[in-house]
């Protein structure tokens, strides 16, 4: 004898058979900019898995030992580090990377052809972190399987405010939180946020049905006092 109570739910995948060792793809979060950014400023968990990863790659900061190297070019090493804001910077793109799968980190130096190969003699100035959008590949994608830089593009433009500038692979670093698959032959990552956006779905619906069942409860307390007295007055 089967007994159904009936309870179907196509939010909660209620009342329905379900296959739980497939796994279809759907839509990707990564791609949907403004559901990201949603999360990024209304979702707690959402926020601090971004900060909480990024934080835990730069805290145990590298120390610089060498027998070559005389005190004072360590020192001036370090306050390199310091003037780029090295570590802050390095900080803050590694969050930025886990929220929206990829930033790039453009290299800035006292040099104007910025088309040509960064060199070792070239001063640093500074990094910039950039989303995404404003880089875009326009170089030809490197096939040569020996070369450091296979499988990504020889130049990118940086999309500006007023102009675009064009910068040679070697003075632009991408950084992924998750590489993409490799049929997709995508140079941009995935998004932390995207293997745990169902979990945080049903966090969320839990919060909001644990939440109305509380204000059920007092209120059914509520009118049950109010019986109560009622009864005991006659």
């Amino acid at each position: 004898m089967n007994i159904l109570d009936g309870i179907k739910s196509l939010a909660l995948k209620l009342g329905s058979k379900q296959d739980q060792t497939y796994y279809a793809r759907g839509l990707s979060l990564t791609d949907d900019l403004m559901q990201i950014e949603a999360l990024w400023r209304d979702n707690w968990i959402a926020n601090k898995v971004c900060i909480k990863r990024s934080e835990d790659m730069v805290r145990n900061w590298r120390d610089i030992f060498s027998n070559d190297l005389k005190s004072e070019q360590l020192d001036e090493f370090t306050k390199l580090e310091r003037r780029l804001k090295l570590r802050e910077t390095l900080t803050k793109a590694l969050q930025w990377s886990s929220l929206y799968g990829s930033v790039g980190l453009l290299v800035v130096t006292d040099t104007i052809n910025v088309t040509s190969p960064l060199q070792p003699t070239e001063r640093l100035k500074r990094l910039i972190i950039l989303p995404k959008w404003k880089i875009s590949p326009t170089g030809q994608r490197d096939d040569d399987v020996f070369s450091a830089n296979f499988g990504r593009y020889s130049e990118y433009t940086i999309i500006g405010g007023t102009q675009s500038v064009s910068v040679h692979h070697s003075r632009l670093l991408i950084i992924n939180a998750n590489d993409a698959p490799l049929s997709d032959n995508d140079i941009w990552g995935v998004s932390d946020l995207e293997k745990i956006i169902d979990v945080l779905k049903r966090f969320d619906s839990a919060s909001a049905n644990v939440g109305d069942l509380i204000l059920k409860v007092k209120l059914i307390f509520s009118k049950s006092q109010g019986y109560l007295t009622r009864f005991q007055l006659g």
